[in-house]
Parts: C-alpha cells; structure tokens; sequence
C-alpha cells in the first residue's frame, strides 16, 4: 500500500490510538478537545468491563457527532491477567480468547453501533494466530498491537513463532495477517519514557523518529491518564507539529487494505 501526497510524492500516514478508555475524566475530555481543535483523528480503546455509563454516553456522542475525527476501539473485555500475564496469547487457552472476544465485540455493537471500528486492541499488545482467526471468524476487521523495530535475527525468526502460535507478528502494518482478513494497524511510537514519573520523551525527539520512516504507517501510542497539566502542554506543541502531515484514523488504514485486496485480489 502506498500513501502519496502533493505531486505524488510518498508519505508517511499518521494514526493516534489513546488506550485504556474507561473513565470520563478531565484528562480524557481535554486530550479529545486537542484533537479536535486541530482537525485530527485519534481513536479510543475501550475496556468494556471498566466503563462507566457516562464514558458510553459521551463518547457515543462523541463519534456520532465527529465520525471522520474519532473511532472507538475494543481494548481486550476486562484487561485483567490470566496467570499473571496479558489478557490474550498463546498462554490464553482458545476458548477463553473465543468468549472473551465474542462477548467484547457484542458489547461494543450494543453500544457504538456503526461507530465501532471493528479493531482489537489487544491489552499489552499480547495476542497469536489464534486470536487472529477468532477475529476473522467473528468478522472483525483490524488488529492493533505493537509493530516492535526488530534486530535482523528476530526479522527471521518472529514470523515462523508467529506461525508456530507463539507470538506476535510484528511490522506488518496496513497488511491483512497471513490467510486472514484481519488487517494490522500497529502503534510504532511511545512517547513515554517512563509511566510512573509520567515522564515524555521531547517533541523534537518523536518528531525525528517519525521523519526517518518515509512512506512507512506510525502509528503513536496515547493513554489520556497520563496528561496532568505539563504533559497537557508537551501534548499540544506536539498536535500542532501534525499540521500539514497525512494524520488518519486506524479504521483509515484497514479500509484502504480492504479495498487494495478487492482491486487487487
């Protein structure tokens, strides 16, 4: 898939994906506002287990009123650990993936309708091949998890665990995963040093990493929890950095596959 931009010239599309959407806190409404006052896409991850009536309510509201800006995204049922480890994987037996994907998908249906994008995010970016096929067989559409960078030896070695029902596929983004209609839209920033000191890398530093993936998809990965008032600050110098770049929404990024797969089948 290629993006282009003025006089065809290749670019690098650009998705915001805010995690662990449970609350209608001040944090979450204020990032949104940012996002909106500058005209950008930013998709919310939903934990369905953990959110309040007040979250469904606004943020039904929120992407019925702008659906080209927001998309709202399933963020594993209830984020909790099975034997100390993330939601989904090849830990996870196949049947607790099947119910716990099953039951996700028909809440967010319930209460998002259309507006729900149709995406896994997984908790932790932890999944396997098997929940890739769930989602195909309950007709989801998209995946994001973590497109980690990778050392020449994991370049070989990650696709064949992903095979084996390892682990992850990484760097597959904008791609349906292997004998599946399920289309990769993986984040390949964060821009958090540390979460306990709620400490940013700079903003000259994450634009940099950005610039030196031309024509590639970056995804930038959010969790609203984190803006207190300085962070709020580093936020808005950041959005305002995105003016004139190629910024879309994840559900962007599995249409375009889509498409691609039925003019190119």
């Amino acid at each position: 898939m290629v993006w282009q931009g003025e006089a065809g010239r290749s670019v690098s599309p650009i998705f915001f994906r805010n995690d662990d959407v449970t609350d209608l806190t001040s944090q979450l409404q204020q990032v949104t506002t940012l996002f909106l006052e500058e005209g950008l896409p930013l998709h919310h991850s939903v934990i369905p287990q953990q959110a309040t009536a007040d979250l469904v309510g606004w943020l039904g509201k929120l992407a019925a009123d702008h659906p080209t800006l927001i998309g709202v995204d399933l963020h594993g049922w209830d984020h909790e650990t099975i034997k100390n480890l993330p939601e989904f994987g090849a830990h996870v037996p196949e049947a607790v993936q099947r119910e716990h994907l099953q039951r996700g998908g028909r809440w967010m249906s319930e209460r998002f309708g259309s507006n729900f994008s149709g995406i896994l995010v997984p908790p932790h970016n932890s999944y396997n091949r098997t929940t890739v096929r769930i989602l195909d067989e309950l007709g989801f559409r998209g995946l994001s998890g973590w497109a980690r960078m990778q050392s020449p030896l994991m370049r070989i070695a990650q696709p064949a665990l992903y095979g084996l029902n390892k682990g992850e596929l990484w760097a597959w983004n904008g791609k349906r995963f292997p004998g599946s209609h399920i289309v990769q839209c993986s984040i390949t920033i964060d821009p958090v040093v540390d979460y306990r000191s709620k400490t940013f890398r700079s903003v000259e530093d994450v634009i940099a990493n950005l610039d030196s993936s031309e024509g590639a998809i970056q995804g930038i990965g959010l969790h609203a929890w984190l803006f207190e008032d300085g962070q709020m600050d580093w936020l808005r110098r950041f959005l305002r950095q995105m003016r004139g770049r190629t910024v879309v929404r994840m559900s962007d990024i599995v249409a375009a596959a889509w498409a691609q797969t039925q003019t190119n089948p």
